[in-house]
């Protein structure tokens, strides 16, 4: 009863929670035979180790026979279980997993929540492009054509697209230049690791011209995910204009194209014609039966071209600000969203990490006992867009940056 003398308080004024607390701050320590004993909250004396023999016994109860590398809290409850107790228990116990080495490799694949997302803001037309391969597509079409080359403009959201029969670097170079002709030199362009748009050839064209060549982290499509979301769109179209004859495919490209490019999208509220052209497209129906934006241009008849022309471009730079807004309401609001879930896992250089093995772990390329994580790696290079470069313990650097969300901590 000393603990509730100390409070002033009657016993059963206390809440069920204070009282338990007294409760235990009352379990007396007791020494049989010179060695100290702990009671647990049952009554059961629990021998209190020393500082030297904790790593022993984490060892026995982890590492040894009987352990079988359990979790952190399970083993100890099995320490305690077995009659053994020092004050730091469960955070030695947490420390010591950390740092063991079968259970960092041997562990599957943690159900990783995604990293948060770091919106690419771009405030011009043409400047930075998003490109990818669709494909390879089956069926070819009837022409040989196996690939479907997209590039995307991040500001305007307007696409370019063609259909090829080899995804090579000349294929690619043919496509940058007729991008680079029509709309003039981007200082970005952004793509995956396909070893197409990295070779040397791609890489010696854009030196240059002074194009850096961004690219995103392997099996994370959400780094490029503007050429991603062109893709769907494009695939989406043709698939729904298709007839019986599916190898005509590449018949449909254009027609896609257009429907893509005066189609309002979401995040900027203007269709990327309008945001490249300053002026929404006009349809043949829109002659047939004229709208109200097609009657207000035929009254701008009556005025000097130029002066038309000239109030054009600055409604144009009006359109072209608010779009931006837009965009960063879009992209502030889809990343709100997003992180929800997320889990900000930040790594520095010359941290060493784990690296998930994502072609190793498909069904058939391992047996039942292999290690699916492979390291450990030192973290030689932070990138944007959660990305990171690594390199072995022998200083052999890997050539293609991993993202985050395939990457653990190692002790």
């Amino acid at each position: 009863m000393i603990h509730f003398l100390q409070t002033g308080m009657c016993p059963l004024e206390m809440s069920k929670a204070k009282r338990r607390y007294f409760r235990l701050q009352a379990i007396p320590y007791t020494i049989v035979d010179g060695v100290l004993f702990k009671k647990d909250v049952n009554g059961v004396l629990m021998r209190c180790i020393n500082t030297g023999q904790i790593q022993r016994v984490l060892k026995e109860f982890h590492d040894g026979p009987a352990g079988g590398h359990f979790a952190p809290r399970v083993t100890a409850l099995k320490i305690m279980k077995a009659g053994y107790y020092w004050p730091k228990i469960f955070s030695d116990c947490y420390a010591w997993i950390k740092r063991c080495k079968n259970c960092a490799f041997f562990t599957g694949k943690e159900r990783l929540a995604a990293l948060p997302l770091h919106p690419i803001s771009v405030d011009q037309p043409f400047m930075q492009w998003g490109l990818d391969f669709i494909g390879v597509i089956n069926p070819n079409s009837s022409q040989g054509h196996k690939w479907i080359l997209t590039a995307t403009d991040y500001f305007t959201r307007w696409t370019e697209a063609v259909a090829l029969k080899e995804a090579n670097e000349s294929s690619i170079l043919d496509f940058y230049e007729g991008i680079t002709t029509r709309f003039g030199v981007p200082a970005t362009m952004v793509s995956d690791n396909a070893l197409a748009f990295i070779g040397s050839k791609v890489t010696e064209w854009a030196v240059k011209n002074g194009i850096y060549l961004s690219t995103s982290s392997n099996y994370y499509p959400q780094g490029n995910g503007q050429a991603e979301s062109t893709n769907k769109n494009l695939l989406k179209i043709i698939r729904r204009t298709l007839d019986e004859n599916q190898r005509a495919w590449h018949t449909k490209l254009k027609s896609a194209l257009w429907a893509d490019r005066i189609t309002p999208k979401r995040s900027t509220g203007n269709s990327p014609f309008r945001l490249v052209y300053g002026r929404e497209a006009i349809l043949p129906m829109s002659l047939e039966l004229p709208t109200l934006e097609l009657m207000k241009q035929l009254e701008l008849l009556e005025f000097e071209p130029m002066e038309v022309r000239y109030a054009e471009l600055m409604e144009l730079q009006e359109i072209r600000d608010q779009a931006f807004q837009a965009m960063e309401k879009d992209q502030a609001l889809i990343k709100k969203t997003f992180d929800r879930k997320a889990k900000d896992r930040s790594f520095q250089v010359g941290d060493l990490v784990l690296k998930w093995d994502v072609d190793r772990a498909k069904p058939g390329r391992h047996s039942k006992f292999d290690a699916i994580w492979s390291g450990p790696y030192m973290v030689t290079k932070c990138k944007n867009n959660n990305a990171f470069q690594l390199a072995s313990l022998d200083g052999e650097e890997l050539q293609i940056p991993v993202n985050g969300i395939y990457l653990k901590r190692c002790f």
